[in-house]
């Protein structure tokens, strides 16, 4: 893909998101609400993928599009259906929840435009690091697998705390499916 092209697709996904939390906010429904969040998650994590970090767009599939979902999808079954219903009598509130979107996306949207290129290979985060997990990863660890060195030892803590995530979820899943 060319640079002009990702920056196209880099901007429409985050019109999407713009437009899928706009819906999360104005959604009348609990469910719809859901839904609407659950597309805001899908696609952040199209996002990653875009920006070349398969391994965070997998998490935020499986934690944020998937397992958020059916755990907020199985409390939302065990509420009062008088309760499933939004009420958005109070427009100081929803006006401030568009407010602060807005600014946030403002926000995000500058910090984004002022760092370099995050996909690209030759971006200056990126120069050098490929050549040392590639010469160093078996001395450093003494596992002649580059992948699972770099995920269990130099991203260990971060590798650490994604799973740790992934089982509280599965574990909140489980102890509701367990109830019923």
């Amino acid at each position: 893909m060319g640079g002009s092209l990702d920056n196209w697709l880099l901007i429409s996904l985050a019109a999407c998101c713009a437009i899928s939390a706009y819906f999360t906010i104005i959604s009348t429904t609990r469910i719809s609400s859901l839904l609407s969040a659950s597309i805001f998650s899908a696609l952040s994590a199209i996002n990653y993928v875009a920006l070349k970090a398969p391994d965070v767009a997998i998490t935020e599939v499986a934690v944020g599009s998937a397992l958020s979902t059916v755990l907020f999808f199985l409390s939302l079954t065990r509420l009062n259906q008088s309760s499933i219903k939004i009420h958005r009598n109070n427009f100081g509130r929803f006006f401030f929840r568009i407010v602060s979107i807005a600014t946030s996306w403002i926000i995000l949207v500058s910090i984004f435009t002022k760092t370099s290129a995050f996909g690209v290979n030759t971006a200056n985060q990126h120069q050098g690091i490929s050549e040392y997990y590639i010469t160093n990863t078996l001395s450093d660890f003494h596992i002649p697998n580059i992948v699972t060195a770099i995920l269990g030892g130099y991203r260990g803590f971060d590798t650490l705390f994604e799973t740790t995530v992934i089982a509280v979820a599965a574990l909140g899943v489980t102890y509701i499916l367990k109830r019923e």
